[in-house]
């Protein structure tokens, strides 16, 4: 099962930081696709916008633009379908 850690900080009753930690906690496969899944759509709007800046894409970058937009498509339509067995 996959493992998160995350840093933990403290507090003193005066609401400052006295310290900080990591607490490590186990996540299913699912809810790690979901997240990379989440993830990868968040930096495919990126990506997507700097395509759509450009004013004479290629005949290239129109070719590697279809292919990665079926892959987006791809993760998009597992997230919907919730079939999170894998991120491709």
């Amino acid at each position: 099962m996959p493992a998160r850690t995350v840093p933990v900080t403290t507090y003193g009753s005066d609401g400052k930081p006295t310290g900080t930690s990591t607490v490590t906690y186990d996540v299913s496969v699912q809810q790690d696709n979901r997240d990379t899944l989440t993830s990868q759509a968040t930096a495919a709007m990126a990506l997507n916008r700097t395509f759509l800046a450009l004013k004479n894409p290629t005949v290239a970058q129109l070719t590697a633009q279809v292919q990665l937009l079926t892959q987006e498509n791809q993760a998009v339509i597992r997230l919907l379908l919730g079939q999170l067995d894998s991120t491709n």
